[in-house]
């Protein structure tokens, strides 16, 4: 529960990315990496977005999407082993008049959607691990983010 900044806002378009490293994994189903949100952990907003890893070693990615504030993907076809790092980018954008979601891991896109609820949320702070969640022992590093309102 690490708060690492408060942003005045993400916007509609933004390009989030960060290495992972976990060196243990915590008995939790569901294990926080980083939350970008609201401040709490049930509105539209709350998840802007935020990462978790299950205790089955796969990345838990979720954003508030289509007017659902819990919309997830599990990235299953890559788990997530001990002590090596992996690279991870969440971005959202405008494609030809539409809102874009999207999610990389090692450079890799594994899942993309279409967010017609696209919107700003504001102010966004951004934690790692959250006082919500449990999070495994690990670090983050390279973290960048760039975000942008239209």
């Amino acid at each position: 529960n690490q708060l690492i900044t408060e942003l005045p806002y993400i916007g509609n378009q933004y390009d989030i990315s960060f290495d992972l490293l976990i060196s243990k994994y915590d008995t939790a189903v569901y294990q926080t990496i980083i939350h970008f949100g609201l401040g709490g952990d049930s509105a539209y907003g709350d998840r802007a977005p935020a990462v978790w890893v299950h205790k089955d070693k796969y990345l838990h990615v979720t954003s508030s999407i289509n007017d659902n504030l819990n919309h997830f993907y599990n990235v299953q076809s890559m788990p997530i082993v001990e002590n090596k790092w992996f690279s991870v980018k969440i971005s959202q954008t405008l494609v030809d008049g539409k809102y874009i979601y999207e999610v990389f891991v090692n450079g890799d896109q594994v899942y993309t959607v279409e967010n017609t609820k696209a919107q700003k949320f504001a102010p966004v702070k951004v934690f790692a691990g959250d006082n919500f969640w449990n999070a495994p022992e690990g670090k983050i590093r390279n973290l960048k983010i760039y975000t942008r309102h239209e």
